[in-house]
């Protein structure tokens, strides 16, 4: 208890600056990249505990700082210092030799956690754009198609909005089957190509079916209040009339504030998910290995030496069932599979309609379909740009922001 209320503070700082960074999209890689190491930390961890590490009472922490190799692990992530802090930096400026590659490593020591959040969040970025872009997109043509449609009485074209969004959606629940896997893969051995080894992320998804499903659930759930607070500012003015008094100024004000604390509970969701593909994915490795289903070839040189080190390769031998059971198990087992599957479906349709029913009560043009925060960047700033470049003129006498101009 005494050791938890300790890092409480460290807590409170990394979320904190979170929300800061999912403010915008650029500055969302460094959240993303903080995550997938986070991710990385946490399946080593998994590894650690399964091959038998914390049975005698001992901590994770305790054995990473006693390991050269794994004390970088030994606590979350950094934001902008190397993963040793303070007392690592100062302790390379003195070993280094001359006034030049002092200064060198001083810079480095003081940005190294920074510039690695950074370009682990990039590729992370760009693999997830890779997957999702296509689909996303398809969504925002049918939505504007149907508007288009709605608003001009081309009702010969009727069909041309629904079909993109349902292209749209079913690629996007089909990248959804894939992503969270993809990401921990990605994550966890610290190697971008990894996040496109389909084959066998396919595989160890299959492997983990029931488990994709209940996580396909908690991403659905973890969206629906994110969307709830992102659709709310435009019943602003209904809920509080005040608001149609307030200045642009003040208005964009008051709506940094309000995103800043979605963008942290938007955070710690973002985080939380990824931490529990990341468990996902290591235990279904660990399984798929020791089963034989998935070669040591197949495996990155950091999942091989780790799972090498915990004593995890050993190949366990499938125990014999009774033949009454077998026949039982082989008969349900094509039934139970499709079950799944079509729960599965609709579980990650939820999780796509909510952003659709978003949109239709606040509309944030592209980003809106074109971004699902919890699943792509986690960016939760939506504060319109006409008040933002309008925000200076309150100084100068100007008029009220109007209702519409509230959320629009």
């Amino acid at each position: 208890m005494k050791r938890r209320l300790k890092l409480l503070p460290w807590f409170v700082w990394k979320v904190l600056v979170g929300a800061s960074l999912c403010q915008h999209w650029p500055t969302s890689i460094l959240a993303i990249g903080w995550t997938y190491r986070s991710m990385q930390r946490a399946a080593i961890e998994h590894w650690w505990r399964m091959g038998g590490g914390g049975d005698d009472g001992s901590r994770f922490v305790d054995f990473a700082r006693a390991d050269a190799s794994l004390g970088g692990y030994a606590h979350q992530p950094n934001w902008v210092f190397r993963q040793h802090g303070i007392r690592g930096t100062f302790a390379a400026v003195s070993a280094a030799q001359g006034i030049f590659r002092k200064a060198r490593a001083l810079a480095g020591g003081l940005t190294a956690s920074l510039r690695r959040n950074f370009m682990i969040g990039l590729r992370g970025a760009a693999n997830t754009a890779v997957l999702t872009i296509v689909p996303s997109m398809l969504m925002v043509f049918g939505w504007y198609a149907g508007w288009n449609n709605s608003f001009h009485k081309d009702y010969e074209q009727f069909a041309h909005g629904l079909i993109l969004s349902l292209i749209g959606i079913a690629l996007m629940i089909g990248a959804m089957f894939l992503l969270p896997m993809a990401q921990a893969r990605q994550a966890v051995t610290g190697e971008w190509r990894r996040f496109y080894d389909f084959a066998i992320i396919w595989r160890l998804v299959r492997r983990r079916r029931l488990q994709c499903l209940l996580l396909a659930g908690l991403f659905s759930m973890a969206s629906l209040p994110i969307n709830i607070l992102l659709a709310l500012p435009s019943a602003l003015t209904q809920i509080n009339p005040a608001f149609l008094d307030l200045g642009n100024h003040d208005l964009l004000g008051f709506l940094n504030t309000y995103y800043f604390w979605v963008g942290a509970a938007g955070f710690l969701l973002y985080a939380g998910l990824r931490r529990i593909a990341a468990r996902l994915y290591a235990g279904a490795l660990v399984e798929a290995v020791q089963e034989g289903d998935l070669p040591l070839t197949a495996l990155a040189p950091v999942e091989s030496s780790l799972l090498g080190r915990f004593g995890l390769i050993a190949t366990k031998e499938k125990p014999v069932p009774h033949v009454i059971v077998a026949v039982v198990t082989i008969a349900a087992r094509p039934a139970w599979r499709m079950a799944v599957a079509v729960a599965t479906v609709v579980v990650w349709f939820t999780f796509i309609a909510q952003t659709y029913v978003r949109e239709f009560l606040n509309n944030h043009h592209p980003r809106g379909l074109a971004n699902q925060p919890l699943a792509q960047a986690p960016w939760f700033r939506y504060v319109p740009r006409a008040l933002e470049a309008t925000a200076k003129e309150d100084a100068q006498g100007a008029p009220p922001t109007s209702e519409y101009a509230l959320y629009r």
